[in-house]
């Protein structure tokens, strides 16, 4: 199933790196900030510098495309990286993210 991931970005690190690494949450159906425990790789639209100097003025919402793997025991699985087109060296960026809103990266499994 696609989905739309809403992110909104607090900061960002390592900006040296492409694409650079975002922190970052989302609201659930109800508004409850989730918050995502590890770093996020950003493109914000191949404009990392228009991100960084947006952030000094507050934090910046965006919209990434993903796809909902599978859901079982309350875990939805989120790949990100199916849509934006990128892998780091341990592979697809994944996120279980259960119905506590806790949220753990995960490599793929092969």
């Amino acid at each position: 199933m696609t989905a739309i991931l809403k992110l909104t970005i607090e900061k960002i690190t390592d900006v040296e790196s492409y694409p650079g690494w975002c922190v970052a949450y989302f609201l659930d159906s109800d508004s409850n900030k989730i918050e995502v425990e590890d770093k996020i790789p950003v493109l914000f639209d191949g404009e990392l510098d228009l991100l960084v100097e947006r952030l000094k003025f507050g934090k910046v919402e965006t919209s990434i495309p993903c796809e909902v793997k599978e859901k079982k025991d309350g875990l939805f699985m989120i790949d990100i990286s199916t849509k934006r087109g990128f892998e780091d060296t341990n592979g697809n960026h994944l996120f279980w993210v259960n119905k506590e809103s806790l949220i753990r990266r995960s490599k793929q499994q092969s």
